[in-house]
This record gives C-alpha cells, structure tokens and sequence, in this order.
C-alpha cells in the first residue's frame, strides 16, 4: 500500500501563494523562545556574577580587617618583592584558617574521647594546633609552588 506524497507536496508549495504573508509581519515564535531563553542564562549568569564579587569583597574586607594585606604590602614596600607580599599573605591567610579547623578538630577529639578538657583548653589547644597546621600546609604549598616554578620555568627568568 503506497501512500500519495503528491498531492501533499502539491498543497505545500501552492499554501505560499493561497496566503500571502506580509513582509512587514515578520514574528517568529521560535526566535521569540530563543530570546528568552538567551535572557535567562543572562539574567542567571549576571546574578553569578554578582555573588562572586560580594564573596571576593567580603573575603577581602577580612583579610584587610584582620591586618593580613595591610601587613603583607607593607613588608612588601619595605623589601621591594612583591612575590614575598604573596607568600606573607599566603602564609598569615592559612595560619588564620587554621585557628577554627583546629578548635574544630580539637572539640571532636575531646568528645570522641571523653576527656574532661574545658572550653579554655580547647580553644587554646585548638588554636595552637590550628596555627601550626595552616603554617605547614602553607610551607608545603610554597615549596611545591618554587618547586614547580624552578622546574618549568623558561630561563632568563628571575629565580624565586
């Protein structure tokens, strides 16, 4: 049983001429959905946006309230190296870090052991523990990262 594609193709190419179609009326759903559509991911992406610069402005305005960047370019302008403005900042930044995880960390081993240490001892252990943790991880990054630059380095370029 065959199926006449004819008269169907007949109706299709004579629809054109029994409706003309204004030049001027020119309004195509699809686009107007593809409009939207490039709107919202706008719209989305505009917001993403926003929120990244109000998390960099508060993580800045920390670092600054607690005297690490204002440190960290003053040791700068003093010894003239900028690569050691980042690697104060790199250092202070993870000691600072370090102080809740390790109070944290501290907390959770007294519960976990039932020991009698009071609030004063966990915050000062914690603390202590804490600075000593983001300082070694810092030191670890650093190392890596000279490590990295020494290795793939081009030469001519200044040693760290």
């Amino acid at each position: 049983m065959s199926f006449p594609v004819m008269p169907f193709l007949l109706m299709a190419m004579t629809a054109h001429a029994a409706f003309p179609v204004d030049p001027s009326d020119d309004f195509s759903p699809m686009m107007l959905a593809f409009s939207l559509l490039a709107l919202l991911v706008l719209i989305v992406l505009v917001g993403i946006g926003i929120v990244l610069a109000a998390l960099a402005a508060a993580m800045v305005a920390v670092l600054v309230s607690l005297g690490i960047l204002s440190s960290a370019a003053l040791v700068g302008l003093v010894r003239g190296r900028w690569s050691l403005v980042v690697r104060m900042i790199l250092y202070q930044g993870l000691a600072v870090m370090g102080i809740p995880g390790g109070i944290g960390i501290w907390w959770l081993g007294t519960r976990c052991l039932h020991s009698s240490a009071g609030p004063a001892q966990i915050l000062l252990g914690g603390s202590l523990s804490g600075i000593v943790a983001g300082l070694l991880v810092a030191f670890l990054i650093d190392r890596t990262i000279v490590f990295l630059l020494r290795r793939f380095s081009p030469p001519g370029l200044p040693s760290t």
